[in-house]
């Protein structure tokens, strides 16, 4: 390795510890848009290569927040099983249904009356050291156990989940490399479970790298809004993510006029801040779509544009950064008239981060 390369690879990790607030006793978590464009389309997304550039500059990174849902375990290679009388949050089409709208990305498992129920998230040895499991406290809980599946002669940790309705956790230490299966067993009564967050810290002194992905395909931000305001509110302060790179509208470009989207923005924008204040909220003007000058994406441009202003945020504007749709089709990046192809989520992936360097 030349002297010159490592001095650049020194500059890079300087500037991750400036942007993202590096201190030893801290986390560093990024959370990811809401749809296709950032949770891939045909196994394609932009953060797959920004994950890499974004871990590889912390003293360790780890798997971070995983939602219990059928599509996250299988984008990140999680064993999945659930007894019958258990639901997916992410089959619901309404997203303002009780117990779902109290998730973070309408994703999470669930059940009303369950009779000793269980659900099993095998990680595959993914590294970690301990892991908290958050589900829903309400009035009319029910209880649970937790284990890891190795420990078979352990009768698990019983839980209540009755009381105040509160976004809760329960933590499980991990022991050793055979402790990557969680099983959640014994479930009885009403109750609803998201997703678990691993940590892989050495010791408390040490800063860690994590990317959150809220993200779900054909997702539109007139639906997230339907999920309950005071919980998000919850789980952004629960995470206090360094940076929200929102990236929002694509699929509510054909029926949400540019007025009802700038109220949506804005009221994400404003939960986001009132539960982590210190968050770098960076709005993302997405790649230009075939119907862009034909539906209101047009006009989210400028909405996008106006709330920056208005909020004092930073706007990353891939189009004007790369190129319009016409520059993304003639030099090959489009998948359809959508979604950029591998190459197109590379150079975004790329431009993103120089667009961090050069902001924050």
């Amino acid at each position: 390795m030349t002297f010159k390369s490592i001095f650049k690879i020194a500059l890079i990790h300087l500037f991750f510890i400036l942007l993202f607030g590096c201190a030893k006793d801290t986390s560093s978590i990024c959370v990811y848009g809401i749809d296709s464009l950032t949770d891939g389309a045909n196994g394609k997304s932009y953060r797959t290569f920004f994950d890499s550039s974004y871990n590889n500059f912390f003293e360790t990174s780890e798997p971070g927040f995983i939602h219990f849902d059928y599509a996250t375990s299988k984008d990140e290679n999680i064993g999945y099983w659930k007894s019958k009388g258990i639901k997916n949050m992410a089959s619901s089409p309404d997203y303002s249904i009780d117990p779902v709208k109290y998730s973070f990305a309408g994703k999470g498992v669930y059940g009303f009356d369950l009779n000793n129920d269980s659900f099993i998230y095998n990680t595959r040895q993914k590294e970690f050291k301990n892991v908290r499991i958050y589900y829903l406290q309400r009035p009319d809980g029910g209880s649970f156990k937790f284990r890891f599946v190795n420990k078979p002669k352990s009768k698990g940790i019983y839980q209540s989940m009755k009381g105040d309705f509160q976004l809760k956790f329960v933590e499980l230490n991990k022991t050793s490399i055979s402790d990557s299966i969680i099983n959640i067993f014994e479930i009885n009564g009403n109750a609803a479970f998201f997703g678990g967050h691993y940590y892989n810290r050495k010791n408390n002194e040490q800063s860690s790298a994590s990317t959150l992905n809220i993200a779900k395909g054909g997702m539109s931000l007139n639906k997230v809004m339907t999920l309950d305001r005071e919980f998000r509110r919850k789980w952004y302060s629960e995470f206090k993510p360094n940076v929200v790179l929102f990236n929002a509208g694509t699929n509510d470009r054909i029926k949400v006029n540019e007025k009802a989207f700038k109220t949506l923005l804005s009221n994400y924008i404003e939960d986001v801040k009132k539960g982590s204040p210190d968050s770098n909220f960076i709005l993302v003007e997405p790649n230009q779509t075939a119907d862009y000058q034909k539906s209101f994406a047009n006009e989210y441009t400028l909405v996008r544009k106006q709330l920056a202003s208005e909020k004092k945020l930073e706007l990353l504007d891939i189009p004007e950064l790369i190129g319009d749709y016409n520059y993304f089709v003639e030099n090959n990046l489009m998948n359809d008239g959508v979604h950029p192809n591998e190459e197109g989520f590379k150079l975004i992936s790329k431009i993103s981060l120089e667009f961090l360097n050069s902001k924050l």
